[in-house]
């Protein structure tokens, strides 16, 4: 194998990617309570990693995989490139290809940061009341 994916928690009442029967859409994994922040999340990590890394993309992928269905927060699955794979794995025994992910995902995680203040903007500051000389309590 070759490339970079990236895996979030399926949300629920959604198939999971692949080719697979997936028998619990229905069921609510506590991974599940993050469905909208972990896929932005892997959106923005796994198009960082593509634009950092220049791999081939191997998707941005749904599952409903042990190590995301009981994250208490929003959560992710990176694969930026598969040591089974010989010249990968002599890519990834440089310090500047390591950090390059670094990068990639420091990137991601900025990217993400920005959607999430862009969709939740913060609150207006309170408006300051002044009274005149005639005021009550003045």
């Amino acid at each position: 194998m070759t490339g970079t994916e990236t895996y979030v928690m399926t949300p629920q009442f959604q198939a999971s990617s692949g080719n697979g029967k997936d028998d619990v859409v229905d069921k609510a994994f506590p991974g599940n309570r993050q469905d909208y922040a972990n896929v932005v999340l892997g959106y923005q990590l796994h198009r960082d990693l593509l634009t950092g890394l220049k791999t081939v993309d191997r998707g941005d992928k749904r599952g409903r995989l042990l190590v995301l269905s009981f994250a208490e927060c929003p959560a992710a699955l990176v694969e930026p490139t598969f040591i089974s794979n010989p010249g990968e794995a002599r890519r990834l025994a440089t310090p500047e290809f390591r950090q390059q992910i670094a990068e990639a995902l420091a990137n991601g995680i900025d990217d993400y940061a920005g959607v999430l203040r862009a969709s939740h903007p913060a609150a207006p500051a309170p408006i300051e009341i002044h009274t005149g000389p005639g005021a009550a309590g003045h």
